[in-house]
């Protein structure tokens, strides 16, 4: 007897025999991605389109290369103007110093000459008269806009004669710098002899020469130092020096109105070519630098 099947079997059978059924994907879009285009890069198909994608690229670093060019250009534009405009106003201070200097540069002449005359007559004598004191003024002189252009190599910036007139220039102030505040060491050593002395020997009296013949020399080197800057400087076009009167001069250079030159006139004589002038015969300085 053979037993036959309900087609109408026991419910799900036939959903149990097919097996499980994968569970529906809900239909969901996202929204913020339903404009979103995408493209694909495309390779080049042929030499001429290829270069024209290698010479976008190219043009496009260029022209980032030149726009950080242009405002590094622009930046050291506005440094080297800064950096001139302070570096001539040292030249022209330090050309000011100078003319100072060379103004009361008569006097000291006179005072070493004196000195040093009188201690000839007491190697003889042996008494020495006395002389005026050796007062050389304290003029300061200045290179701090030079050096910073330098460590900030703002001078590698500027023109090969533009670099060179300066160079030649702060050599003479950085030595002055230096001279000056010897000399005033030497002055002290030479204070007695603004006093007479009795029983001078002549050993103590070459002694005291070769002091004064070393105050004579670094004094001519100032000399010598001073007309450079303020020669170099009226080349770099430094300002003149203000003007002063003789009151103003002895007071702050502490000399006799006599022996002063006028700042005005040091400018004009140095402002004459030297194989035209003798800026040291004008001035009447006994000792001179050949």
């Amino acid at each position: 007897m053979t037993e036959q099947r309900d087609e109408n079997g026991p419910p799900g059978s036939a959903a149990a025999a097919a097996g499980p059924q994968p569970a529906a994907v809900p239909e969901t879009q996202d929204e913020a991605g339903a404009d979103m285009d995408i493209h694909k890069p495309k390779a080049a198909h042929n030499w001429r389109e290829f270069l024209t994608e290698i010479g976008t690229i190219i043009c496009g670093i260029l022209i980032a290369l030149g726009l950080e060019q242009a405002v590094e250009w622009a930046h050291w534009q506005d440094r080297l103007k800064e950096t001139r405009e302070q570096v001539h106003e040292e030249v022209s201070s330090d050309v000011e110093a100078a003319t100072l200097w060379l103004s009361a540069a008569p006097c000291l002449d006179r005072q070493l000459a004196k000195i040093e005359q009188g201690l000839w007559s007491a190697r003889q004598s042996g008494r020495y008269a006395g002389a005026d004191r050796f007062s050389p003024p304290l003029v300061r002189f200045e290179s701090e806009a030079w050096l910073n252009a330098r460590s900030l190599q703002v001078f590698d910036r500027f023109s090969t004669d533009e670099a060179g007139n300066l160079a030649s220039f702060y050599f003479f102030p950085t030595e002055m710098t230096t001279s000056v505040v010897t000399l005033h060491s030497q002055a002290g050593d030479l204070e007695i002899l603004a006093h007479p002395l009795d029983h001078v020997t002549p050993a103590e009296a070459d002694d005291l020469l070769a002091r004064v013949g070393r105050s004579k020399e670094l004094f001519t080197r100032m000399n010598f130092a001073a007309m450079n800057v303020v020669w170099y400087g009226q080349n770099l076009h430094a300002s003149a020096p203000q003007p002063f009167t003789r009151q103003q001069l002895a007071r702050g250079l502490h000399q006799p109105e006599a022996c002063l030159a006028n700042p005005a006139r040091v400018w004009a004589l140095m402002k004459i070519p030297r194989d035209k002038g003798d800026p040291w015969a004008a001035l009447g300085l006994h000792y001179r630098h050949y």
